[in-house]
């Protein structure tokens, strides 16, 4: 299912109805849509286009609302004209209602900005979840700042994002960063060979250090 097709399928049933929403904006609700739908095409059901058609409407119809009360209110603000003044009322409106305009694209734009960082937060927790059950599997504890400072670096597309891909890049930087830090320790074998379980190289570090500092030698 592509945009042209969904978009196709929603004017369908949004029928006669015409909508005041910019091509933009339309088309961004329509992505979401299309998100929503992944690979399953069966999840596009006449239920599925009736919810979006009557959500179209809802945000259409609240716009309208919003910007007539704008309007409106700045009607009643503005002082009466003077007898002989030949500004055109016309003309300020119209400059009011692109400002507001521009208002409400930055607000949109906000949204759609704020929506892609709680999908990419929750993509990155995925990969977390699938590092930790590698980690689990394989009989290793994880070393948490590694791993952290590992998962900030992680990039995550905008698009199409991959959480196997992106489990195993994050697997190879996370080994890296290990050896990096100056924990001496190998990834773990195919079959889950590799480390002792709850035992990692963070401990073998902090074991060697208390022996060669004397931590915890009774005085």
């Amino acid at each position: 299912m592509d945009l042209e097709a969904l978009k196709s399928k929603f004017q369908e049933g949004l029928g006669s109805t015409k909508l005041q929403l910019s091509e933009r904006t339309l088309d961004g609700m329509l992505q979401d849509a299309l998100a929503e739908i992944g690979d399953d095409d069966t999840r596009l059901t006449d239920e599925f286009i009736q919810r979006k058609v009557s959500l179209a409407k809802t945000i259409d119809g609240q716009i309208n609302h919003d910007v007539s009360e704008r309007i409106n209110d700045w009607k009643r603000q503005q002082p009466k004209p003077d007898a002989g003044q030949k500004d055109d009322p016309d003309d300020e409106m119209s400059k009011r209602f692109k400002e507001l305009n521009a208002k409400i694209t930055a607000l949109e734009q906000e949204r759609k900005d704020e929506k892609k960082k709680a999908e990419k937060a929750s993509i990155l927790s995925s990969v977390r979840e699938e590092l930790l059950n590698k980690f689990n599997t394989a009989g290793l504890k994880e070393n948490p700042y590694i791993l952290k400072q590992t998962l900030r670096d992680i990039e995550i597309p905008d698009t199409d994002a991959d959480i196997k891909a992106l489990t195993k890049e994050a697997e190879k930087a996370y080994y890296r960063n290990l050896k990096e830090a100056g924990f001496d320790t190998e990834p773990p074998r195919a079959g889950g060979q590799g480390g002792q379980k709850g035992h990692n190289a963070a401990d073998d570090y902090f074991a060697q250090k208390k022996r060669k500092e004397g931590w915890g030698d009774k005085k």
